[in-house]
């Protein structure tokens, strides 16, 4: 900065009869020790001593006072000078631009052209300076056009300080522009160039740069190499990284701490943690920014533990921390859930009352809600004594990944009245917190995000569509979808997912071909939702084929996929397959066994299932609420009461035998083994009984022949205000089917409409079997055709046997080539209509079917 230095016979020149020298020595004094006051007592003492109107003193005052902040009385004195040369001007510009007041600068400019002062190069490099620090990009541009008109645009200075302006304010395009334009460049606009490609992140621009500015023989010196490894960090390049690392040390240039510091940056964010290490440890000196490059570079590589050694050692050499030491080794206690390390730290923060620092502030609020202490996390939340977006983002999150969605909906709406406006992040959070508990909610924060024209953008669309699949609103999350700019892997999965969910099979297969037509690569939850897809629809071909793409992208070992594949063969028939892919499993956890279980018991293997269940038992799994839903299912289908006993009792010890599900199979086990009572009281001790309780109670009736008792227990449901289900009506009908109660099968089966239950495949195949076996034979055949279903050939085969008890032989005819038409070679069928024909004494026809049937036999 332009000062001026008066020596005392300098200042009795302009007036010899007074004695200023005294008090220009004073004004020095006074510049150099930042004392203010003193500076306006020589001024009064300037006008005890008549030099008020000395030029050269007055431009001392000027000097004087912007180096002790008085810029607002400097302007004063600048103002009312009777004469103002380039220098006095340049002095005030130069006190503006060091606290960024570029306006005043730009003031004080136009001043001097007003009275015909010629700027020069310290003029503009001092307001470029002041742009700079008030990030003023349209003002640099007013400057860049004066430097023109000035024909100061090639001078070196000027235009290294043209490149930092520019660059400061984000235009790194004109930056490289103008440095490109200079004549002649030194060793400080290429670091200037080059440092603005770092500091933008322009990693691979940065090191470019760095590579021409020595092909043009200029040697770099320690700003060039801190701001090239800066750019090798950016980019992950250890290899470039590796070869400045080289010339550093051929520069002899590695012991200087700041470089240091940055090699150690550069390995840690370049993954190789080792070097970054060997490289810290050699450090002839080490400050906190050595400390924070070492311990943060472990926090980001997941090493919480050894951060916080790392943070002891700190301490122990007696290193002070400062904030950004505490915001990462918070970071630290927060990943690895060490609450007891972040309590100390937090000690130590407030006896340096740091607490209110909102950096600090939220990373302790983050370390807290991490570790699960929402309620501390809050306190600290509310002692900030400034909270910005940040801060507030880091308390809805927390609270919205701790499933407390309320909080986070409520604190969303303070934020605003708070003024605070939310961004990106904070939508994500709420959206995914509308998604678990309020579709209308959800509804009100996307009008919101359309407002605000934050509805393109990407993640907050996956979020929407995640919103609206949650609860069922399909179509509303498939506009969302559409309507995206684009769409990333994590946004196809959201809409996959939400198909998946609502049991669209078909609809996830398109989705998934359209989505690899795109070029978007699945991932492993990608890859979960169309194997759900493939085996709720039973298709075995795509299933294989989309395990053969689990396979080719090496993603086999992941467990929980490895258990979908299992469940994808399990559902579509296929059980060799998965018990092929659970013993090539290098690692089974309890939802592989679960899934290979339930696959054994779905297909009536309770015996393999059982044993499975003592294998994973004796590998030293502890079996959830779905492994015992499980294995009493096996237990129920092949009536293994001795081992459903052994199994309650290991529940029992769990302490599972109140969860519902287990309770309800418990119910179901005990009944399909016999023991009615035993699953009476069991349904009786229920704290809670849902539709499946009472179910699983009918079915069990109904299973035992007790068809009246099972539409008693119907009849008790509905008294007490269950609503039933698809499955209820098929308990009872198959009761009433047992029972041989016809007349209140129809009953059953007409007041389905009135609980909104549209009648399925299995309702009304259990009305042709209550027809037929009550001899309803010609009602029954009337009741196949009318249906709006496909009748398959079971239905037929109940009506086939009917026909066998009441002697219908036209009646079986028709069905028996009803059966033929769906499957010419149903066995069952042809020895079925032999035996109707041979108690008819059509012999000649018995022999006929038989012939048929060992033809058919005797072709496959």
């Amino acid at each position: 900065m332009p000062s001026i230095v008066l020596t005392a016979k300098q200042a009795t020149m302009h007036n010899p009869i007074k004695r200023p020298g005294k008090v220009l020595t004073f004004s020095k004094a006074c510049a150099n020790q930042k004392n203010l006051k003193q500076g306006k007592l020589i001024q009064v003492d300037m006008k005890k001593e008549g030099l008020q109107s000395n030029i050269t003193a007055k431009y001392a005052l000027i000097n004087k006072y912007i180096r002790c902040g008085g810029l607002d009385e400097a302007r004063q004195i600048f103002d009312h000078l009777p004469t103002r040369n380039a220098e006095s001007c340049n002095t005030l510009i130069a006190g503006y631009a060091e606290n960024g007041l570029y306006c005043q600068t730009l003031q004080v400019l136009e001043r001097m052209q007003k009275e015909d002062l010629q700027p020069d190069s310290n003029t503009f490099v001092s307001i470029l300076k002041a742009c700079s620090k008030g990030k003023a990009s349209n003002k640099v541009k007013l400057v860049h056009a004066e430097i023109i008109k000035n024909r100061l645009e090639s001078d070196i200075f000027v235009g290294t300080s043209l490149v930092d302006a520019y660059a400061k304010c984000g235009n790194i395009i004109a930056a490289r522009q103008v440095f490109d334009n200079l004549p002649n460049r030194n060793l400080v606009s290429w670091n200037t160039m080059i440092s603005a490609y770092a500091q933008n992140g322009s990693g691979h621009q940065a090191l470019e740069l760095f590579e021409k500015m020595q092909e043009e023989d200029i040697k770099p010196d320690g700003i060039s190499f801190v701001s090239a490894l800066k750019a090798c960090g950016l980019i992950r390049s250890i290899d470039k990284g590796k070869v400045i690392h080289y010339l550093i040390r051929k520069s002899s240039l590695d012991s200087d701490i700041i470089v240091g510091n940055s090699l150690v940056d550069m390995y840690m964010k370049c993954g190789s943690v080792l070097q970054g290490c060997d490289v810290f440890n050699k450090l002839p000196k080490r400050d906190v920014v050595s400390w924070n490059a070492i311990i943060g570079g472990h926090v980001r590589h997941g090493h919480g533990k050894q951060a916080l050694q790392l943070f002891k050692n700190m301490e122990e050499e007696e290193v002070e921390p400062d904030n950004v030491t505490y915001v990462v080794i918070l970071k630290a206690c927060g990943s690895i859930g060490a609450i007891e390390d972040g309590i100390l730290i937090h000690n130590k923060i407030s006896r340096r009352q740091l607490e209110s620092d909102v950096f600090v502030g939220t990373a302790l609020m983050n370390m807290y809600a991490k570790c699960g202490k929402l309620f501390e996390a809050r306190l600290v939340f509310e002692k900030l004594k400034v909270r910005n977006r940040v801060s507030w983002n880091a308390m809805i999150a927390g609270y919205v990944n701790h499933r407390l969605d309320k909080e986070a909906i409520k604190l969303f709406e303070e934020m605003q009245q708070n003024g605070v406006q939310p961004d990106k992040i904070t939508f994500q959070s709420v959206l995914k917190a509308c998604g678990r508990i309020s579709l209308h909610e959800g509804r009100m924060i996307h009008r919101q995000v359309v407002n605000m024209g934050l509805e393109s953008d990407m993640h907050i669309g996956s979020t929407l569509v995640d919103m609206y699949a949650n609860f069922g609103s399909i179509h509303e999350a498939h506009k969302v979808f559409n309507e995206m700019l684009a769409r990333d892997t994590v946004a196809w999965n959201a809409l996959i997912t939400g198909y998946a969910q609502q049991g669209s099979g078909l609809e996830v297969l398109q989705l998934f071909k359209v989505m690899k037509d795109e070029g978007i690569d699945p991932d492993g939850v990608t890859f979960v939702s169309v194997l759900k897809a493939c085996g709720s629809m039973g298709d075995l071909e795509n299933g294989k084929l989309v395990h053969t793409m689990v396979l080719k992208r090496k993603l086999g070992s992941d467990v929980y996929i490895g258990a979908t594949i299992i469940d994808m063969y399990a559902k579509c028939g296929s059980l060799n397959d998965a018990k092929q892919v659970f013993d090539n499993l290098v690692e089974r956890d309890l939802v592989a066994w679960n899934a290979m279980i339930a696959g054994y018991v779905q297909h009536g293997y309770g015996r393999q299932a059982l044993e499975l269940f003592k294998n994973m038992k004796e590998e030293g799994l502890k079996p959830d609420i779905f492994t015992f839903a499980s294995v009493l299912k096996a237990c129920g289908c092949i009536a293994a009461l001795d081992q459903g006993k052994l199994i309650h009792a290991q529940i029992r010890e769990s302490g599972l035998e109140p969860d519902l599900l287990v309770a309800n199979n418990l119910v179901d086990m005990y009944a399909k083994c016999g023991q009615l009572d035993k699953a009476y009281d069991v349904f009786a001790n229920l704290k809670r009984r849902d539709v499946t309780s009472w179910n699983a109670l009918m079915a069990g009736c109904a299973h035992l022949g007790l068809g009246t008792h099972a539409l008693k227990v119907f009849g008790e449901m509905l008294k007490d205000g269950v609503q039933p289900n698809d499955a209820t009506f098929v308990c009872a009908l198959s009761a009433c089917s047992h029972a041989n109660l016809p007349k209140d099968g129809v009953q059953i089966f007409d007041s389905m409409a009135d609980f909104g239950i549209i009648p399925k495949w299995q309702h009304y195949s259990c009305m042709v079997d209550i027809l037929s076996r009550a001899g309803n034979l010609l009602e029954a055949e009337e009741f196949i055709h009318k249906m709006p279903v496909q009748p398959d050939a079971d239905m037929w085969m109940s009506l086939l046997g009917a026909c066998r008890t009441y002697g219908n032989v036209e009646l079986a005819i028709r069905s028996f080539q009803s059966i033929l038409k769906l499957n010419k070679n149903h066995t069952a069928a042809h020895v079925l209509m032999s035996n109707i024909y041979a108690m008819a004494g059509s012999w000649e026809k018995k022999v006929a079917v038989r012939k048929e049937m060992e033809s058919h036999l005797g072709s496959v």
